[in-house]
């Protein structure tokens, strides 16, 4: 049996597309999903959405990102935008939102315990490691009565290394795909 360079690049570069999916699939899986919907309704024959005029995102940036990620994965389900003239089938609008927040295990390290009997050791120099909790409510609207029939929820922490743009757009796109997944909801 003769050793070949190239079946050895070959593994690697297997071992590598491995390693990144396996990364990836560890960063979806720390989104809290929630959904909730009308059971009464049939969403089998919804083919064609518009947007939702009440929707917000901390800032224009994050708007464009998030809508855009909808758009995308609605596209890829088989969604088609409304023409102007013709009623959609639904709307959907989005809500996001961020908040700071400290790691569970520092909150319990820097918790007081009694009247200040017992404190566990914290060094004051060391600035507590802060994150932030993002959240999309991704809702699905009846074009006519304008009824919330499906909601899905995506929380996650927010890594402050996603500095670059591309990373964050890919973040915002995995969250609403994850959110999205769920929609249509199958009948029960």
């Amino acid at each position: 049996m003769s050793f070949s360079p190239v079946l050895s690049f070959r593994r690697q570069g297997r071992f590598l597309l491995l390693v990144v999916l396996l990364v990836l699939a560890g960063c979806a899986s720390n989104i809290e999903l929630e959904f909730g919907h009308d059971p009464e309704r049939n969403f089998s024959n919804f083919q064609t959405y518009a947007w939702y005029d009440r929707t917000s995102a901390p800032n224009q940036v994050a708007y464009n990102r998030i809508r855009k990620a909808v758009d995308i994965v609605l596209y890829k389900k088989g969604f088609r935008y409304a023409e102007v003239d013709r009623e959609p089938d639904f709307r959907v609008g989005f809500t996001a939102v961020g908040e700071a927040a400290l790691p569970a295990d520092e909150v319990s390290a820097r918790m007081d315990y009694g009247n200040d009997t017992w404190r566990p050791p914290v060094d004051p120099n060391i600035p507590p490691r802060k994150y932030t909790r993002g959240t999309i409510i991704v809702d699905v609207i009846d074009p006519v009565e304008g009824e919330l029939l499906w909601r899905g929820v995506g929380s996650r922490s927010l890594d402050e290394g996603l500095r670059s743009q591309s990373l964050k757009e890919e973040y915002v796109l995995e969250t609403v795909r994850a959110i999205l997944e769920q929609f249509p909801p199958r009948p029960e």
